[in-house]
C-alpha cells in the first residue's frame, strides 16, 4: 500500500493535486509538533519540504496552495503567543511570511519550470523515437519495393525501362531488350529517337520534360532493330528524385490489338454500310452549313441525284423554297438544344424538276464535350400517300360511284394511284391489288415505246386529251375491247386520268355489221359473177350470132353491085356489133375478170395494170415473189395461195388505189408488189404523184379508203395508208393466208401441190 501510495503521481495542476499539497502540509504541521518543540522557533522549517513536494507532485499551483497553507498552520501552531492568530510582533511576522511565500515562489517556479522542460524533453523524445520507427519502416518497405520492382522487371511481359529528361536510357528489362531486339549493352546506349518514330526529337523532349509528377498513358510506334515498326502503348511516370527527374516508362505491345481493332472496325464499317445501304429508307448526314457528308442509295434514288453529284451539294439546293424556311426553324431548335429530334413533312426537287414529298425524321450528332458535329436525317418517299390524299379529295366520291373504269396513274413510275370501282370490279382485281401495276401490265397490244409517245403528246400540252381503242387483260387472263379517252394533270406529284368504256357490245354489234357487210359484199360479187355468166353466154351468144350472120350478109352483097348501098348499111351493122361486142367484154370484165377466175390474182393484177396504163398513159409495173415449184411431200412447206375471196377483194382495192392514182395523184409511174412469204400475203402500190394529207387518211368522207379498209377489216387484215404531200403514196395490204379448213373452200395453189 504504501508502495503504491509512494508511486501515486496525480495529475498536474488537477484538484487530487490540490488535495495532496494540503495533506502534506498537514504532515509537515505533524512531523514540526512531533520532533521539535513548539516554541522552539523555525516554525517555517517543516513547510519549506511540504512546498517543494507539493510543487514536485502537483506543479506550480498545488505548491502555492501549500506556501499558503503553511503559512496559516506556521503562524497558528508555533507563533507566540501559539494556536491562535494573534502576533506579538506584526513586522517580525509579515518579514517571516514574505520570506517564506518568496521562496515557495521561487521553489515551485523552478520545480514547474522543470517540470515543463521534462515533459518537452520526454515529446521531443517520444517524436524521435516515434520517426526512427517510421524511417526504420521506410527503410524495409524501401528494400521490400526493391525486392518487388526487380522481380517485376525481370518478370514482367511488358518493356520496362528508366529514362533521364534527354530521353537516355538509364536501366530496361528484357522484356524491352526483346521488344526492339537489342541487348542489354545495345540498348544502354540508346536514346527515345532511336526507337520512337510517332514524334520528331523536339516534341519527345518537350514530352520528357512535362512528365515531371504526374502519369500518362500514350500510344505511339516503335521501330525495331531490324526496321520493323510496331504499335505500342506506354504508360509513363515522372519521378523527381534527388532534385533530378527520373521517368518510367511501361511499354506494351498492341501490333496485334490494333490489327483486330481495325478488323473489328472494318467489320464493323461494313455493317454500318451495309445497314446504310440496305435501309429502306433514305439517310444522309449533313455538316452544320447543310452540306451532305454521307448517303445511301435510297437516298439518291429518292431525289434523282448520284452519290456525287449530292455530295457536292447541300440540303438547300434540293428543298423546294417554299418548305426551306420551316426546315431552317426546326435546325436552329435543334442548335439550341431546344428539341431533341423533329419530323415534318417536306418537298424536294428531283433532279428532273419533278417534286417528291419526304417525311424528314432529323436530329443532331454531339461530340462527347457537347459541341454540336453533324445533323442526321431519315428520309420516307410519301409522294405516293400525298398523292393519294389529294386525288381522294378531288375524285373520291366519283371513284366510288362510277360504274365506269377510271384510272388514275403517276407520271413518273406509271403505277395506278387511285381506281375506280368499275376497274377493280371488270378487271378482277382489287384496289390494293391494282396499286402495283401499271397501264402496260393490263394493256398487252400496246408496247411501252408506244404508250409513252403517247403520254409525251399529252404532257407536251400538244394534245389535251388522247382517244383510242386497245383490250384491257382481265386477272383471270381474259381480255375485252375497251375504248380510252386520257388526260394529264399537272400537279406538285403530276398525274394522268384515264377514262376507259367497255365497248365488248359495240365491238360485237361492228362485227355483226362487218359479217353482214361482208354478206352483202359477197353476195353482190357472186351476182356480179352470174350476171357476167348471163351476160357471156347469153348476150354474148346472140352478139356473136349476129356477127356471123351479117359477115354472111356482107359477103353475099359484095357479089352484087347494085347492092353498094345496102352493103355500106351492113359494113356499118358490124362496126355497130364489134362495138357491142367490146362494150359487153368491158362490162362482163367490170362485174367479175374472168382471168381472175381462170389465171389467178397476179395475172389478173397484172391484166388490170395494163388496162390502166392503156387508158391513163401512166406507167404501171406489176411483180410478184411467190412460189412456183414444190417439193415432194408439199403439203407442210408449200406456200399456201389467196382463195377466191381473198383475191376478188385485192383485186377491188388494186382497181380502187388505180382509180384513186388516175384521179387525184398525177403520178407518172405506179410500182405494184405482190408478196407471198411466212404465211402472209402484201399487196403493195405506190405511186410518184403528190401525196395525200395525213388529215384526209382518217377522214370519214374519203370513201375510198373507207371502202379498202372495211374489205381488209373484214378478211383479219390490215392496211396503211403511208407518204406524205409530194412525195407520193404508198397503199400496203397485209392478209393472213388462210387454209382451206379456214375457209371451206380450195385455195389456189401451185399446180404441182
Amino acid at each position: 500500500m504504501w508502495q503504491r501510495i509512494a508511486r501515486y503521481a496525480p495529475p498536474r495542476g488537477s484538484f487530487s493535486a490540490h488535495i495532496v499539497a494540503l495533506a502534506l502540509v498537514g504532515l509537515a504541521v505533524l512531523l514540526r509538533i512531533e520532533f521539535i518543540a513548539v516554541d522552539a522557533g523555525y516554525q517555517y522549517i517543516t513547510f519549506f519540504p511540504a512546498v517543494a513536494m507539493a510543487a514536485v507532485v502537483g506543479g506550480f499551483w498545488p505548491g502555492m496552495l501549500a506556501s499558503i497553507a503553511g503559512t496559516v498552520c506556521a503562524q497558528f501552531f508555533f507563533t507566540a503567543p501559539y494556536y491562535g492568530f494573534s502576533v506579538e510582533s506584526i513586522e517580525a511576522s509579515f518579514w517571516s511570511i514574505a520570506v517564506f511565500w518568496l521562496d515557495g515562489i521561487i521553489v515551485c517556479s523552478a520545480i514547474e519550470a522543470m517540470h515543463r522542460y521534462r515533459a518537452r524533453s520526454a515529446a521531443e523524445f517520444k517524436e524521435l523515437q516515434q520517426k526512427n520507427q517510421h524511417i526504420q519502416q521506410l527503410h524495409r518497405d524501401t528494400e521490400m519495393l526493391l525486392l518487388r520492382s526487380q522481380s517485376l522487371m525481370s518478370n514482367s511481359m511488358d518493356g520496362i525501362h528508366v529514362l533521364d529528361t534527354h530521353g537516355n536510357i538509364i536501366m530496361a528489362n528484357d522484356a524491352f531488350c526483346r521488344m526492339l531486339g537489342y541487348t542489354q549493352e545495345e540498348v544502354a546506349t540508346l536514346n527515345i529517337t532511336d526507337w520512337d518514330v510517332q514524334f520528331s526529337a523536339n516534341e519527345l523532349r518537350l514530352m520528357l520534360n512535362n512528365f515531371s509528377g504526374k502519369g500518362v498513358l500514350i500510344e505511339t510506334q516503335h521501330r525495331r532493330k531490324n526496321g520493323e515498326i510496331r504499335n505500342v502503348e506506354v504508360s509513363v511516370t515522372g519521378v523527381l528524385s534527388g532534385g533530378i527527374t527520373v521517368i518510367y516508362a511501361s511499354a506494351r505491345d498492341i501490333t496485334d490489338r490494333k490489327k483486330i481493332e481495325q478488323h473489328r472496325l472494318q467489320e464493323s464499317d461494313l455493317r454500318f454500310r451495309g445497314t446504310l445501304e440496305q435501309a429502306a429508307v433514305g439517310i444522309a448526314h449533313a455538316s452544320l452549313d447543310g452540306g451532305f457528308a454521307q448517303i445511301n442509295q435510297k437516298f439518291c434514288d429518292i431525289v434523282g441525284y448520284s452519290r456525287e453529284e449530292l455530295l457536292n451539294m447541300s440540303f438547300q439546293d434540293i428543298t423546294y423554297p417554299a418548305d426551306l424556311g420551316g426546315s431552317m426553324h426546326y435546325l436552329q431548335q435543334l442548335l439550341a438544344g431546344k428539341v431533341v429530334t423533329f419530323s415534318l413533312e417536306k418537298r424536294y426537287i428531283r433532279k428532273d424538276g419533278n417534286l417528291v414529298w419526304v417525311n424528314l425524321t432529323a436530329s443532331l450528332l454531339r461530340q462527347p464535350d457537347g459541341i454540336p458535329a453533324y445533323f442526321i436525317g431519315v428520309i420516307e418517299d410519301i409522294t405516293e400517300r400525298k398523292q393519294h390524299e389529294f386525288l381522294v379529295r378531288q375524285f373520291g366520291s366519283l371513284l366510288k360511284s362510277s360504274f365506269n373504269e377510271i384510272y388514275i396513274f403517276d407520271a413518273s413510275t406509271l403505277r395506278f394511284l387511285q381506281t375506280s370501282s368499275g376497274a377493280d370490279k371488270n378487271l378482277g382485281y382489287s384496289s390494293d391489288e391494282l396499286r402495283m401495276l401499271t397501264p402496260l401490265d393490263i394493256k398487252p397490244q400496246i408496247e411501252r415505246e408506244r404508250f409513252e409517245l403517247m403520254l409525251a403528246l399529252l404532257r407536251s400540252g400538244k394534245q389535251e386529251s388522247l382517244l383510242f381503242e386497245t383490250v384491257h387483260l382481265r386477272k383471270n387472263g381474259t381480255t375485252y375491247p375497251v375504248e380510252v379517252r386520257m388526260q394529264f394533270m399537272e400537279s406538285d406529284s403530276p398525274v394522268y386520268i384515264a377514262v376507259v368504256q367497255d365497248i365488248s357490245e359495240r365491238k360485237r354489234a361492228d362485227k355483226q355489221l362487218r359479217d353482214l357487210s361482208s354478206h352483202l359484199q359477197t353476195v353482190r360479187e357472186e351476182e356480179k359473177a352470174s350476171m357476167a355468166r348471163e351476160i357471156h353466154d347469153n348476150l354474148g351468144g346472140t352478139l356473136t350470132a349476129l356477127k356471123m350472120d351479117v359477115y354472111w350478109l356482107a359477103d353475099e352483097l359484095s357479089a352484087y353491085q347494085g347492092a353498094a348501098p345496102l352493103l355500106k348499111h351492113v359494113n356499118a351493122m358490124s362496126r355497130l356489133l364489134d362495138d357491142a361486142v367490146d362494150v359487153t367484154r368491158r362490162v362482163i370484165t367490170d362485174l367479175r375478170p374472168t382471168i381472175l377466175d381462170d389465171l389467178g390474182l397476179l395475172a389478173a393484177l397484172e391484166w388490170q395494170a395494163g388496162q390502166f396504163q392503156k387508158r391513163s398513159g401512166i406507167k404501171c409495173r406489176v411483180s410478184g415473189i411467190m412460189r412456183s415449184q414444190c417439193r415432194a411431200g408439199c403439203e407442210e412447206n408449200c406456200t399456201a395461195m389467196p382463195d377466191k375471196i381473198q383475191s376478188i377483194n385485192l383485186f377491188r382495192i388494186f382497181q380502187e388505189s388505180l382509180t384513186n392514182v388516175a384521179r387525184h395523184s398525177g403520178a407518172s409511174n405506179v410500182d405494184v408488189e405482190l408478196r407471198i412469204e411466212a404465211g402472209n400475203l402484201t399487196l403493195s402500190i405506190a405511186d410518184n404523184g403528190c401525196g395525200i394529207p395525213a388529215e384526209h387518211v382518217a377522214s370519214r368522207t374519203s370513201y375510198g379508203m373507207l371502202g379498202m379498209r372495211e374489205r381488209v377489216a373484214q378478211l383479219g387484215g390490215e392496211i396503211y395508208f403511208s407518204g406524205a404531200p409530194d412525195s407520193g403514196l404508198c397503199v400496203t395490204v397485209i392478209l393472213p393466208l388462210r387454209t382451206d379448213r379456214q375457209t371451206g373452200e380450195a385455195n389456189d395453189t401451185c399446180t404441182d401441190c
